[in-house]
């Protein structure tokens, strides 16, 4: 059930996040011109957003998996 959880709560997190690196990709060429030494492209910023954007997706999926982990999934369905 934990994986299960996770999975789902974390799916769309990655297929919004690869969305976001393409319109950020379009963006950033779009306004490169507008910038005055700066580079649309740094890795560390990129790196950086990723980083607390996953970790944040994983702490909000954790807390849910962690608490359906811990239930009897016999007393679960009986309540159904």
């Amino acid at each position: 059930m934990l994986r299960v959880v996770l999975v789902d709560g974390l799916m769309p997190v990655f297929f919004g996040a690869a969305a976001g690196f393409a319109g950020a990709a379009v963006a950033g060429s779009l306004i490169q011109s507008m910038l005055y030494g700066a580079s649309v492209y740094d890795p560390l910023v990129v790196a950086g957003m990723a980083g607390c954007l996953l970790f944040t997706a994983v702490v909000a999926c954790v807390v849910p998996a962690w608490r359906v982990s811990r239930v009897d999934p016999m007393q679960a369905l009986r309540s159904e």
